[in-house]
C-alpha cells in the first residue's frame, strides 16, 4: 500500500512540474488533424477507450472495496498493486481518447511510463508470491484437514448431491471406504423407502441454505454398506468450494446411545417385574404368617400346659422372624424411587419410538396433539409403559396407531392396534403372570399398571371395531401461561 501511495505521489508530482509540462499540447495537432480519419473510425477509438478508461476505473474500485471488508486477506501488498496497475491503464486510455480534441502527448508519455513502473512493480511483486500463492490450501482443503480425523462422521456433499469428501469416521458407521464414496451420490447412504424424495429435499436446501438439525423428534437412519439401517442424528452447515456451494453433514451414529438406552429399560423392566413378582409373594406369605401367629396367640390365651408353652411361644417368635425377613427381602428388590419432573409426553413418544424403530420398524404412525400439557412423571418409567404398550399392539396386529389428546385436566397417551381384540375379561390383562402371547411372562402390563398408578393415573383397556386400544390417563401439569 506504501508502494502504491508513493507511485500515485510521483504521478501527481510530473503531471505538475512545470518544467515538463505535461499538460501543454504545444507542438502538436489534435489526432483528427493527424492522417486521414474518417468519423466511423474517429469515434470508435474514442468510444472504445472510455468504454475502457470505466471498467478500468470501476474494477480497482471493487477489488478495494473487497479488500477493506477483508482483512484476513492473503498478500495485501499485490491487491493495492493490482488496483494501481488497472487503474493506470485505465488513465491511458482516458487519455488516448482526449488527444482527439487536446492533443497532451506529453501527458500521454508521463501515464506510460507511471504504467509501466507499476506494472513491473506487480511482476516483480508476483515473483514470491507465486509460491506462496500455490502453497495455500483451498477452503476445501482446509476442510477436509479438519474433519478428516474428526470423531463424528461427516462428508461434503455438492448441490447433485455428489459426494466430495469423507472422514474416517464416515466409513467407520458406514462401512464403506473413501474410494467408494467419493464421486457418488450421496442417495447411497439413505435408506430405499426415503430416496425418491431425497433430491427434492437437497435442492430444496441449496435453495435457502442454513445450518440446520435435522431429525428432532424423529427417526432418522442411514444405509450401512451391509444392508442394515444406522441411526444418526444429522446437521448441516453451508459452505463455498471453488465458488460453488456444498454442504457439510455431521452425523452422530445413535447405535451405543439407542443400546445404552434399550439396556437400561431392560433393567428396569427386570427389576419391575422382580418387584411385582416379589411383592405379590410376599403379600401371599405373609397372610398365613399372620394367621400363624394369630392362632397361636389364641393357644397362649387359653392358658395352654407348660408342655407347649415354649413350644408355641418359639412358634410366634420365628413366624414374626419369618415376616421380617419376607419384609425385608420385598424392601429391598421393592425400593426405587421415582425421579419425577415434568415431560413433554409427545417428545417422549418421539424418543421411544426412535430406539424402538428397529423393532417396530414404520408400522407405527403418530397423532400427536399440538400444545399437549406436560405431566409430571419418571421419564425412564413412562417411556418403558409407552414401549411396552407399543411392543405389545405391534405383535397383536400392526399398523399400530399412537395418539395423544387433553380432556378434563389429563393427558391421554392412546395405543390402538388391529390386531384380534382382547379376552373375555379385559381386567385380566393387568394379573401378574397373565399373558394371551404364547411364552409371554404376563408381567409388563402389570408393571405398567404399578407405574401408572403411582403417577396418579390409571390404564385402560378397550375393544375396538377391529384391534384393541390401551389408553394411559395421566394428570396434567397446570398450563405454564396460567401458573
Amino acid at each position: 500500500m506504501l508502494l502504491v501511495a508513493a507511485l500515485i505521489s510521483v504521478f501527481i508530482a510530473l503531471l505538475f512540474h512545470p518544467a515538463l509540462g505535461v499538460f501543454d499540447p504545444t507542438g502538436f495537432p489534435p489526432r483528427w488533424y493527424c492522417g486521414n480519419w474518417s468519423s466511423t473510425l474517429g469515434w470508435t477509438h474514442i468510444v472504445a477507450d472510455l468504454a475502457i478508461w470505466l471498467a478500468y476505473t470501476a474494477i480497482p474500485l471493487i477489488i478495494l472495496a473487497f479488500a477493506r471488508k477483508r482483512s484476513d486477506r492473503a498478500f495485501p501488498a499485490v491487491w493495492w498493486l493490482f488496483a494501481a496497475f488497472i487503474l493506470a491503464c485505465g488513465t491511458i486510455h482516458l487519455v488516448e481518447a482526449t488527444i482527439f480534441w487536446w492533443p497532451v502527448y506529453r501527458l500521454s508519455a508521463v501515464t506510460k511510463v507511471i504504467t509501466a513502473i507499476v506494472s513491473w512493480a506487480t511482476v516483480l511483486a508476483l515473483f514470491p508470491t507465486l509460491p506462496k500463492a500455490l502453497a495455500l490450501p483451498s477452503r476445501l482443503n482446509d476442510i477436509q484437514s479438519i474433519i478428516q480425523h474428526a470423531p463424528t462422521a461427516m462428508l461434503v456433499a455438492d448441490h447433485t448431491g455428489k459426494i466430495l469428501m469423507v472422514n474416517l469416521a464416515t466409513e467407520r458407521v458406514f462401512g464403506y471406504t473413501a474410494d467408494e464414496l467419493i464421486g457418488q451420490c450421496v442417495d447411497m447412504l439413505v435408506p430405499a423407502r426415503y430416496r425418491e424424495h431425497h433430491p427434492a429435499l437437497v435442492g430444496s436446501y441449496f435453495d435457502k441454505p442454513t445450518v440446520t438439525q435435522l431429525g428432532e423428534g424423529r427417526e432418522l437412519t442411514g444405509m450401512h454398506k451391509a444392508g442394515h439401517e444406522v441411526p444418526v442424528e444429522i446437521g448441516l452447515t453451508p459452505l463455498e468450494h471453488h465458488g460453488k456451494p456444498v454442504v457439510l453433514a455431521c452425523m452422530v451414529d445413535q447405535t451405543l446411545h439407542k443400546q445404552r438406552r434399550e439396556k437400561e429399560l431392560a433393567e428396569l423392566s427386570h427389576a419391575l417385574s422382580l418387584r411385582e413378582v416379589v411383592g405379590g409373594f410376599a403379600h401371599e406369605l405373609n397372610t398365613p404368617i399372620q394367621r400363624i401367629v394369630m392362632w397361636a396367640g389364641v393357644l397362649q390365651f387359653r392358658d395352654p400346659p407348660d408342655t407347649i408353652q415354649e413350644p408355641v411361644e418359639g412358634m410366634i417368635s420365628a413366624s414374626r422372624e419369618l415376616s421380617n425377613i419376607v419384609r425385608r427381602l420385598r424392601d429391598a428388590v421393592i425400593r426405587r424411587d421415582m425421579v419425577n419432573q415434568p415431560i413433554d409426553l409427545n417428545t417422549l413418544i418421539g424418543d421411544t419410538l426412535t430406539f424402538m424403530y428397529r423393532e417396530v420398524g414404520s408400522s407405527v404412525r403418530t397423532e400427536l396433539k399440538n400444545d399437549l400439557p406436560q405431566v409430571l412423571g419418571d421419564p425412564i418409567q413412562l417411556q418403558l409403559v409407552i414401549s411396552n404398550l407399543i411392543r405389545n399392539a405391534n405383535q397383536a396386529g400392526p399398523p399400530v396407531t399412537v395418539s395423544t389428546q387433553q380432556s378434563n385436566g389429563e393427558v391421554v397417551i392412546r395405543v390402538d392396534d388391529c390386531g384380534p381384540g382382547l379376552p373375555d375379561d379385559p381386567k385380566r390383562l393387568f394379573e401378574p403372570l397373565y399373558s394371551t402371547k404364547q411364552g409371554g411372562l404376563g408381567m409388563g402390563l402389570t408393571i405398567s399398571q404399578s407405574i401408572v398408578r403411582r403417577l396418579g393415573g390409571r390404564i385402560d383397556a378397550s375393544q375396538r371395531s377391529q384391534g384393541a386400544r390401551v389408553e394411559v390417563i395421566l394428570p396434567s401439569l397446570p398450563d405454564r401461561k396460567d401458573s
